[in-house]
């Protein structure tokens, strides 16, 4: 996804080589909601709560619920 020079890949150049043991990279600046998973690791980007975000898809919180098995389930919810 490209909106106004952000892509995903060029991204993850910024992200340091992070241990195999990390499990979730929790992100944002962007404003763009992001749910990625890239070699059995999420990449999540909430969006904004406060504005439309650069990819203009509205205001958004995000939950991440991990549950009694490790599975980890990345939820983006919309606000008004």
């Amino acid at each position: 996804n490209l909106f106004f020079g952000y892509k995903f890949e060029s991204l993850l150049k910024n992200f340091p080589n992070t241990d195999k043991d990390i499990d979730v990279v929790l992100f944002g600046h962007s404003h763009k909601q992001e749910i990625k998973w890239l070699d059995g690791r999420l990449y999540f980007n909430p969006g904004s709560a406060s504005d439309q975000g650069i990819d203009k898809s509205g205001p958004s919180i995000g939950i991440l619920d991990i549950n009694i098995n490790g599975e980890i389930i990345p939820e983006i919810i919309k606000l008004d």
